[in-house]
C-alpha cells in the first residue's frame, strides 16, 4: 500500500484552511480507509465518508482523495500540530460505524480495533504519513 499527499511522501507541512489531497495505491484489490489521527489523540474518518459507499480499489489504480466525484473537499483544520494520516487496506470490507463517536473517536482505540478486524479478515495492509499543521 502506498500513501502520499499531493505534495509528496513523508512529512508534509500545511496551514490551517489549506486544501489537502491524498493519493493511495494498493498492490491487490482492497477496500481502502483513510483516517486522521490528530495531535489531541482524536480520530476522524476521511474516506469513505458522507454516505459514499466504499468500493474495492483495483490493484495498481491510483485513488485521489477527494476526487471530482466526491461531494466534499478536505481542508486542514484545528488543532495545529502533528497529525498522523493512517491508511488501511483490507481484502474484505471492515465493520466500522457510520460515524466515529465515543471510543471509536479515540485514535489508540480505533487503531487497535481496526487492526484486529483487518488481521482476521484476510489480506490487510496499512500505511501512514505525518502532517505538520500551522496556524
Amino acid at each position: 500500500m502506498e500513501l502520499s499527499t499531493s505534495r509528496g511522501e513523508g512529512k508534509a507541512s500545511y496551514r490551517i484552511g489549506q486544501q489537502i489531497s491524498f493519493l493511495v495505491r494498493v498492490n491487490r484489490d482492497a477496500f481502502v480507509y483513510l483516517f486522521d489521527l490528530d495531535s489531541n489523540g482524536d480520530a476522524a474518518l476521511l474516506y469513505p465518508a458522507f454516505e459514499i459507499a466504499g468500493k474495492q480499489l483495483p490493484a495498481g489504480q491510483l485513488l485521489l482523495l477527494p476526487d471530482d466525484g466526491m461531494p466534499y473537499e478536505l481542508e486542514v483544520t484545528h488543532p495545529p500540530g502533528k497529525d498522523l494520516v493512517w491508511a488501511v487496506a483490507s481484502q474484505t470490507q471492515l465493520d466500522l460505524p457510520g460515524e466515529l463517536t465515543g471510543d471509536w473517536a479515540r485514535a489508540e482505540v480505533l487503531m487497535e480495533r481496526v487492526r484486529r478486524m483487518g488481521t482476521t479478515s484476510g489480506a490487510y495492509a496499512e500505511a501512514q504519513l505525518v502532517l505538520y499543521t500551522a496556524p
